[in-house]
């Protein structure tokens, strides 16, 4: 082309003599070639320059879009390896990273749902980690925001300071105490404490502490102390009139009357001791069989009248009088040989400690959904303070009086346990003067479709 402008200029060759065409033709190949080169060089430099931004596009883009976690690029891209190489690590990335989440939530939710209470703290007694439960014992507050802050600006227990003192200031592996710690409106909690040092590799990192509630074990180790100083007592006192009764009539054998006397006394207190350990059998037989029972669609006039014939008896010699309340119809699921136990103990209770002369009333009646069954007597009342604990074992609201009428201290414990058997409730209703009333309520049974 540049030739064709070079004729038409009229243009000559370096010697003075036009061009001929072949010469002509020959440079502008020539000038085409070069032309044709330069535009191809170009191009490749923008073809080389273009997929590298594109590449650094498409990366800019999946940092900054959290949905396509991919990089896409066209298939005769040079770095089209380069990015499937990074979506299979980011891949993998991703996948190591749900499971880390996952694992985290997993521990999370055990901490939250364990019935323990758990505290980690680091070497400056700072709380790295803390559960609910342990927050909520120790008054910390919400679980996460605690986190951080140092433990003894939070808690101010003197005898877990100290144990998180001597964990960190001494080389002791494990060390445990009790707290007990109060509760709005209901008794203290008694919390057992087990703490050892956080160890990784030989390096100390802290401090675990682990939080049991022991309060209801406490409560049952009391229970079963007492229960056994009560058996002895109650033993050992029958057993020392015993022995003693016995010595008198070895030292003076002849002496037929106080021989009679002392044979006498004997007897009774034999008596006393029978009656004691067949309460025990009692109450040990029906703990045994309370989730073996079944319990049987049951008549209640019947029973009571059955009842009311066993103490006839002992009624008749205080002269006090049995009235019976119940309606024909009343029924109740029951165990019959067990509840008629319960009834007996509450009647025969109320004719030992009722005023001579005066009247005893037994009622049964049903009102909506419950049976409540009334034992009232005209005696001297329970007082408040002694109302609380009348239901234990061996508890005895005039300890002399019980005695001289042969009590156990066993009786109306038997009669807590045969009514809870039944799924139902005892109680009272007393004031000093003015008699008592012994209550149980039951579940009315389920009405028979006509």
């Amino acid at each position: 082309m540049l030739g064709f402008f070079l004729v038409a200029a009229g243009a000559r060759p370096f010697n003075g003599d036009p061009l001929t065409i072949h010469q002509w033709v020959q440079a502008t190949v020539c000038l085409f070639l070069l032309w044709i080169l330069n535009a191809y060089r170009h191009r490749i430099k923008q073809h080389a320059v273009h997929p590298q931004n594109e590449l650094l596009q498409e990366i800019q883009d999946f940092k900054n879009d959290q949905s396509d976690r991919k990089i896409h690029l066209p298939l005769n891209s040079p770095f089209k390896s380069v990015a499937e190489l990074i979506n299979q690590l980011t891949s993998v990335q991703e996948k190591q990273a749900r499971q880390l989440t996952e694992q985290h939530h997993h521990q999370q939710v055990l901490l939250n749902n364990m019935s323990e209470g758990i505290v980690a703290l680091d070497n400056d007694q700072r709380i790295t980690g803390i559960n609910p439960t342990a927050a909520r014992w120790l008054n910390l507050g919400n679980s996460m925001r605690v986190q951080g802050e140092v433990f003894y600006t939070r808690c101010r227990n003197p005898q877990l300071l100290q144990l998180i003192e001597e964990l960190t200031s001494s080389q002791a592996t494990f060390k445990e105490t009790f707290l007990r710690l109060e509760r709005a409106g209901m008794g203290d909690r008694v919390v057992k404490v087990k703490g050892s040092p956080l160890i990784d590799r030989d390096q100390t990192l802290g401090v675990l502490l682990i939080l049991q509630d022991v309060t209801t074990l406490q409560r049952l180790e009391t229970l079963r102390q007492d229960f056994v100083a009560n058996v002895s007592h109650e033993l050992r006192t029958p057993l020392t009139a015993i022995k003693g009764y016995t010595e008198l009539m070895a030292d003076d054998p002849s002496d037929t009357t106080q021989i009679a006397l002392f044979t006498d006394r004997i007897l009774k207190q034999s008596s006393r001791m029978i009656n004691i350990i067949d309460d025990l059998l009692s109450l040990t037989r029906i703990e045994s069989t309370e989730k073996q029972t079944a319990l049987s669609l049951t008549e209640l006039h019947p029973l009571l009248e059955r009842v009311i014939h066993l103490c006839e008896e002992h009624a008749e010699a205080r002269h006090i009088t049995v009235t019976l309340h119940c309606p024909d119809s009343l029924r109740a699921e029951l165990y019959p040989p067990l509840f008629e136990q319960a009834i007996h103990n509450l009647l025969s209770n109320a004719i030992k400690y009722t005023h001579s002369g005066t009247e005893i009333s037994l009622k049964a009646s049903q009102a909506d959904a419950k049976i409540r069954i009334d034992v009232s007597d005209q005696g001297p009342g329970i007082p408040p303070s002694d109302q609380a604990r009348i239901f234990e074992r061996f508890y005895r609201v005039d300890k002399a009086r019980s005695r001289a009428v042969g009590g156990t201290g066993l009786g109306l414990s038997i009669v807590k346990h045969i009514v809870h058997l039944h799924q139902g409730k005892v109680g009272l209703n007393s004031a000093p003067g003015q008699g008592c009333t012994f209550w149980i309520s039951l579940p009315a049974p389920a009405k028979e479709d006509d």
